[in-house]
């Protein structure tokens, strides 16, 4: 093939030979062009590759077992806590009726206190921790023994969570509040 294009050379112009040459280059350019992008493609994929098997493990652990706290949090702000008591606790078909109708109503109970404009922060607060309280009230006596004993215990974590959150919060604002003497 290179003899061929020696000879062929021979008999072409010089502005011919230029082209020709120009030509040789663009290719060798597209092709280090392709190779490049082949390359990235493929990092691309063994990075989305060794990224995607994460989630979907998680998800496959119930919650009181993954230690992911904001997950369960996550859950109740969507409004599927059925779902995700269920999938946590393993309701049975006959717990879910008749603990859907209580979830409800919290809801409905929870959602007049946000619009409900003429409490403090804090006393909203203290309503939302009655009302929710009183929904686990209603919930316990559905349970069984170890379905309470992993409601509790999610209970427990969900307010050491909370406590150390607060207290995050009061020493960041602590520490960026002017100091008096």
């Amino acid at each position: 093939m290179e003899i061929r294009a020696i000879k062929t050379r021979s008999m072409m112009t010089e502005s011919q030979i230029e082209a020709w040459r120009w030509r040789r280059r663009m290719e060798s350019r597209r092709a280090q062009f392709f190779s490049a992008g082949v390359f990235l493609l493929a990092a691309m994929a063994l990075i989305f590759l060794s990224i995607t098997p994460a989630f979907p493990a998680q998800q496959d652990q119930p919650a009181s077992q993954q230690g992911n706290a904001p997950q369960e949090g996550m859950h109740r702000r969507r409004g599927n806590e059925l779902d995700w008591l269920s999938h946590t606790l393993n309701l049975t078909d006959q717990q879910k009726s008749q603990i859907k109708p209580i979830l409800e109503d919290q809801r409905k109970q929870m959602m007049s206190l946000r619009q409900d404009t003429s409490l403090s922060p804090q006393e909203k607060r203290a309503k939302f921790m009655e009302i929710r309280s009183k929904t686990l009230d209603k919930i316990r006596p559905i349970l069984t023994e170890e379905q309470r004993a992993t409601l509790e215990q999610m209970q427990k974590r969900r307010e050491e969570r909370m406590k150390a959150w607060r207290e995050r919060r009061q020493g960041s604002q602590g520490s960026s509040a002017p100091q008096s003497q």
